[in-house]
Formats: C-alpha cells, sequence, structure tokens
C-alpha cells in the first residue's frame, strides 16, 4: 500500500455517514421485493433481524480485533498471523467480491433509469456514464467518497421519511396483518438468508486504518448498523402498508413505485421524477465505494504500489460484467442467488475465519514464547 494511501484519514462521523448510506440504497433495489416474496405481510421484520445478526457479528469481530490487532484492517490481520500468501487470497477473494457487487448494482440501476426516466436511451449509454461518474469517485479516494457521503446523508433521511409521509393518504394498516405472515420460521430463515445486505460490517474491517480515531471504530458500526436497519425497516413498514403483500412481491422499482402513488390534491402528484436525482446519487456512491474497495483489494493482494492506475480498468470490467446478463430478470436472479443469498459466507463468513483463527494463533505464539 502507497505512503498516500497510508496517510489518507477520514473522521469517524463521516464513516458513519458512509456505512449507514450504502445499506440505505437497498431501499431502491429489488431488496422490498425479495422480502415480500419470502415473508409477504412481515416482511418488515426481516431487515430488523438481520440488523440484529450483523449487530451481533460486528460486535463479536471487533472485540477480537480490539483485544488482539488494534488498528489493523482484515488483509494485515491475515499476513500477521498466516503469512503473505493466505492474505493475498483473502484479498483477491473479497475484491471480485466487491466487483460483482458493483457489476450487479450498476445493470440494476441501469435497467431502472432506462425502464422509468430515459426509455429511448440505449443501455449502454446509461451504463457508461455511470461508469465515467463512479470511477472518477472511486479514483478520488475513500477520503473523497466518505466526504460525499456524507453530505447525501440529510438527503437521504428526508427524501425516505417524506416519502413515506407523503403516501400516508394511501396506507392501510390491515395490510399487515396476519402479523407472521408465512409464519415465524419463514421470517427467521428469510433474516439469515438476507442479512448480507449489512455489508459494511465486512468494509469496516477493510477501513479500519483509515479512521483518525480508531477507538470510535465501534460505536461507528453500531451507530451504522442499528441507523441504517431502523431506516430499512420504516421504509418497509410504509410499503406494506402502501401495497398488499402479494402485489408488493412482484413491484421491481420500489422506490419509484412509492413515489408514484403520491397524491396530495391536483399540485403534489407523480413526484417520482424528484426522487430519481435523490435514488441516482445514492446509487453513484454505494458504487464508487464497491469499486474502490475492489481495485484497492486486489492492489494488496497483487502487492502493487498503488491502486488508482487500476480505477479505470476496473470500472470498465465492472460495466463489461454489468452487460453478462441478457435481461433484467436474469440480472436480479443472479444478483439475488449469488450475491445475496450466499453473500453471508463472505460478509460474515471470511471476516469471523479470519479473525477467529488469527486470535487463536497469536494466542498459541504468545504461550509458546512463554513457554521458551
Amino acid at each position: 500500500m502507497s505512503q498516500r494511501e497510508k496517510t489518507t484519514l477520514v473522521p469517524p462521523s463521516e464513516l458513519g455517514a458512509l456505512q449507514i448510506a450504502f445499506v440505505g440504497t437497498e431501499a431502491f433495489l429489488t431488496y422490498p421485493r425479495y422480502t415480500a416474496q419470502l415473508a409477504l405481510e412481515a416482511s418488515w421484520m426481516i431487515p430488523l433481524i438481520s440488523g440484529m445478526i450483523a449487530l451481533l457479528v460486528f460486535l463479536f469481530i471487533n472485540r477480537l480485533i480490539e483485544s488482539n490487532f488494534p488498528g489493523m484492517d482484515i488483509v494485515d490481520i491475515t499476513e500477521t498471523t498466516m503469512g503473505s500468501f493466505v492474505a493475498s487470497v483473502v484479498s483477491i477473494v473479497l475484491s471480485l467480491y466487491f466487483l460483482f457487487s458493483t457489476a450487479a448494482v450498476m445493470r440494476l440501476f441501469m435497467e431502472h433509469v432506462v425502464a422509468t426516466v430515459l426509455p429511448d436511451t440505449p443501455l449502454l449509454v446509461v451504463g457508461l456514464l455511470f461508469s465515467v461518474v463512479v470511477a472518477y469517485i472511486a479514483y478520488l479516494g475513500i477520503e473523497a467518497i466518505c466526504r460525499t457521503a456524507y453530505l447525501l446523508l440529510p438527503v437521504l433521511f428526508i427524501g425516505i421519511v417524506v416519502l413515506c409521509l407523503l403516501t400516508l393518504n394511501w396506507w392501510h394498516p390491515p395490510f399487515l396483518l396476519p402479523l407472521w405472515g408465512r409464519g415465524i420460521p419463514s421470517i427467521i430463515r428469510s433474516s439469515f438468508l438476507y442479512s448480507s445486505i449489512y455489508i459494511n460490517v465486512l468494509l469496516l474491517l477493510i477501513i479500519y486504518p483509515h479512521a483518525t480515531d480508531e477507538s470510535k471504530l465501534g460505536r461507528i458500526g453500531v451507530v451504522s448498523i442499528v441507523s441504517a436497519d431502523l431506516l430499512l425497516t420504516g421504509f418497509l413498514l410504509a410499503y406494506n402498508m402502501v401495497f398488499p403483500a402479494f402485489e408488493g412481491q412482484s413491484i421491481s422499482f420500489p422506490l419509484y413505485q412509492m413515489a408514484r402513488v403520491i397524491y396530495i390534491g391536483r399540485f403534489f402528484q407523480r413526484m417520482e421524477s424528484l426522487f430519481i436525482f435523490l435514488w441516482v446519487m445514492i446509487a453513484v456512491v454505494r458504487m464508487s465505494l464497491t469499486l474502490w474497495a475492489f481495485v484497492h483489494l486486489m492492489a494488496r493482494g497483487l502487492r502493487w504500489p498503488t491502486y488508482k492506475p487500476g480505477i479505470a480498468a476496473g470500472a470498465l470490467l465492472a460495466f463489461m460484467l454489468s452487460l453478462v446478463p441478457t435481461s433484467a430478470l436474469q440480472a436480479v436472479t443472479i444478483a439475488k442467488t449469488y450475491l445475496l443469498e450466499w453473500g453471508d459466507v463472505i460478509v460474515f463468513g471470511i471476516p469471523i475465519t479470519v479473525t477467529v483463527l488469527a486470535s487463536l494463533l497469536k494466542t498459541k505464539s504468545k504461550r509458546g514464547v512463554q513457554g521458551v
């Protein structure tokens, strides 16, 4: 890692804003549709339980890091205890996950934009514009990404809250009944299945060295997970009261459809165009972060002196991968199956395995030294 990257430090407030904004984008994607398919009327409970799972995992991992590896990220921890080869493998595996995440989100937002606001614009043009903007922000580094998220976070919160309140006249609380939807076992299974949306747990383990105050990283993780959890839960509650469960599970663009039903008199209706700006800005921040994480980790794994020359190639590669699915339906299916349902293996499995194994190895080495 270059000296420039080592000295790039970000305030805790900006890191926290980045984590909240990252998870909050799930409200704009197909997450509400997936939860409705699995839990019907109780879909709003899924992010609540998933957030609790993510919080427990983060607290466990953070405790191990604070006790044994303060100030180290997941790559440093692996290299210190298991060697450079294993660290390179972990870096490359994690980087590929972020690459595919960037490509999947890019394709979903390309389809959203073309289907809703730019129907006559070729998909390639929209994708290229996304790629250029995302690459530029990622090239500026983690500091620029965090600062952008910090500026946009109030807009995200206000936008989602205002959107929910403007649909108040469409709320039907009976749509939330029966309370347990498909049943408690289905809710619990779905919560574990979709807990990978809290990828900020993994991101915090990557950006540990970039924090100006490492002692506050635990609080950043807790606040960001709880805040994003409440944001998603509130949005899904409003979503489920506007659309009945069997209709909600077939809506491809939840936020757009919520905005379309707004009708408060003759002068306050069809306000979806106002929310599209919010939609696109937050998407750009999310893709910039995952692109940066991909190139940053790839540079660590392959021992590049700096990551920045790889940004353009990474953006182009993500754009090319986003075009692999032959249709929007196939893109949604791939993202759901491999990134969401199996994402726990990467988001939680690797960090838990690495930190636990590294802690055991460090404890063993200490005992060996004491024995000598």
